[in-house]
């Protein structure tokens, strides 16, 4: 089954939905590229992958919450596990508003079961 946020490749985006993965690619870069961490979360299209894709789909959010994670990332003694836990915590809350989000703006039908092909 195909996933439900497929990536989007940046030439394929709407200048909004652009514009928020050319900055969310800015952050993670300086976040984890130049880090030299291992973190993929750039496919060979330039689409984000993972969480990130969803986060594509509702651009107004996208940069807020990746500034956020980044921030935490930051804060000087905050135990790794606890910073884990309140990320994975926000992003829970983060994708409910993206799904009722995308609800209203497709008449509610986003989300509704699949139907066999």
């Amino acid at each position: 089954m195909p996933p439900r946020f497929p990536p989007i490749p940046p030439q394929r985006s709407p200048p909004q939905q652009r514009s928020a993965h050319d900055e969310a690619c800015k952050l993670l870069d300086l976040a984890y590229g130049l880090s030299g961490s291992k973190f993929i979360y750039i496919d060979s299209s330039g689409a984000l992958i993972g969480d990130f894709a969803r986060l594509v789909y509702t651009p107004a959010l996208m940069i807020p919450f990746i500034r956020f994670a980044i921030d935490l990332a930051k804060m000087p003694g905050f135990p790794g596990i606890a910073r884990e836990v309140v990320i994975l915590l926000f992003g829970t809350l983060l994708f409910v508003t993206v799904r009722a989000v995308l609800a209203s703006e497709s008449g509610g039908n986003f989300g509704s079961p699949r139907t066999p092909d």
